[in-house]
């Protein structure tokens, strides 16, 4: 039975003018108290989030975000308090922001996709051109549509490299290693990317086949949550690190592929990078 908006109050306590408490209860099963911080603005919209949410005959849409901190409460293992940091608002499974953390002695605990984040290691990447504000303004609509015409996005596109399983293993366990042997990258994009794009310990047998099997067509595309979920997935009953590439690894390119999607190289410097031929990492998200 959903309880009214001011039923639901009693359980929440303002700690300080920038921060709540969640106290057990708010939800069922919560094994810690939650926590979040916000500014006004954001107070408001957190809290009209639950005064919506609490309306009689209210069906379907997100959760509130302090609900989704209290569910992340009530997962099995999780240690200290479920956090909303001060960007917090209704996410998907845990809200935007939210953070928790989990002990690794403990048999139950689990490792939520939606915890890691979606967009783990989804490669985003400032790229410096020569062009103005001036420059990009009288096109800023075209260039736009460009970008959406040229990269895969959204739910159910795929990416544009083809791949095989073999391919997939490969990307998985050499990470960037496997791009830049494949010449989908340059050797100093080691440099700006966590491990230096590779996390020697990799160990593609931990991620599932199911996993796997999703992840098959998505190289050459956007980081996608599909993908990121299932792969996260894949590593959930193992203490082995995450294979980092599993994204930002491509497959082997044909010669017609790669005269499509390879620019000439230029100077940091001078014109517009070539647009990195690896998955888009460098592209918008």
């Amino acid at each position: 039975m959903v309880r009214t908006y001011q039923e639901e109050l009693k359980y929440l306590e303002r700690l300080t003018p920038f921060s709540w408490k969640i106290h057990k209860g708010f939800v069922p099963n919560m094994k810690v108290e939650g926590i979040f911080y916000v500014n006004d603005n954001l107070e408001h919209l957190m809290f009209e989030e639950l005064k919506n949410a609490s309306k009689p005959g209210g069906f379907g849409g997100f959760l509130p975000g302090m609900k989704q901190i209290g569910n992340v409460a009530a997962l099995p293992g999780i240690v200290g308090r479920s956090i909303g940091l001060p960007d917090v608002h209704s996410g998907y499974g845990f809200a935007i922001g939210n953070v928790a953390a989990f002990d690794m002695e403990d048999s139950t605990a689990v490792v939520s996709p939606g915890g890691v984040g979606f967009d783990i290691n989804c490669g985003v990447r400032l790229l410096r051109t020569n062009l103005s504000e001036k420059d990009v303004l009288p096109v800023k609509e075209q260039l736009t549509q460009s970008l959406f015409d040229h990269i895969p996005v959204g739910v159910g596109s795929k990416g544009v490299i083809p791949m095989n399983a073999r391919d997939l293993e490969e990307a998985l366990e050499m990470g960037m290693d496997w791009s830049l042997r494949e010449g989908y990258a340059w050797a100093e994009d080691k440099e700006h990317c966590e491990e230096y794009g590779r996390m020697l310990q990799a160990d593609p047998s931990k991620v599932s086949m199911r996993a796997k099997k999703r992840g098959l067509p998505q190289p050459g595309a956007p980081c996608r949550a599909p993908s990121r979920g299932a792969t996260s997935t894949g590593t959930t009953s193992s203490k082995s690190s995450r294979p980092r590439a599993s994204r930002s690894a491509s497959p082997r390119p044909n010669s017609s592929w790669r005269k499509r999607q390879t620019h000439t190289r230029m100077s940091r410097t001078s014109s517009t990078r070539a647009r990195r031929p690896a998955s888009a990492r460098s592209a918008l998200n």
